[in-house]
Order: structure tokens, then C-alpha cells, then sequence
């Protein structure tokens, strides 16, 4: 699977793979990882990765489009 750099590269990718043309992600930044308390992400952002939260679930994902966070 490929690296996503940006919040656009992995939206196009979803939406490609048939997700519906409304679908969107923004990149989880780290103050708001350690405002919301993902541990997780910040330690991977700290390291380079990247997280990108999907708008119409709140799933996060990492850089490599596997999700890592179900939003409960």
C-alpha cells in the first residue's frame, strides 16, 4: 500500500477505491493528538509518521491507509 504524505493523496485514494466523492480526511496534528489524548499517534508523529482522521466517521488512519482508531 502506498505512503500517504497528505490529507489529499489519501482521500483521492479512498475515493478511488469507491468511496462516495464526499468523502474526506484532514491530518490529526500533534497538539490535538495530545489534546485528545492519543498516546499512540503522538509517539508516531514525534517519529515522522502521519495520522488523518475521516470526516464522516472520525476513524483514524495512518500514513499507510490501515485504520487504527475506530471512533467509539
Amino acid at each position: 500500500m502506498a505512503k500517504f504524505n497528505n490529507a489529499e493523496e489519501i482521500t483521492r485514494f479512498f475515493i478511488n477505491d469507491g468511496l462516495g466523492e464526499n468523502t474526506t480526511f484532514s491530518e490529526l496534528s500533534e497538539k490535538e493528538a495530545k489534546e485528545k489524548g492519543y498516546h499512540f499517534a503522538v509517539r508516531g508523529i514525534e517519529n515522522g509518521r502521519k495520522y488523518f482522521i475521516m470526516g464522516t466517521c472520525g476513524n483514524i488512519y495512518d500514513d499507510n491507509g490501515k485504520i487504527v482508531m475506530f471512533n467509539i
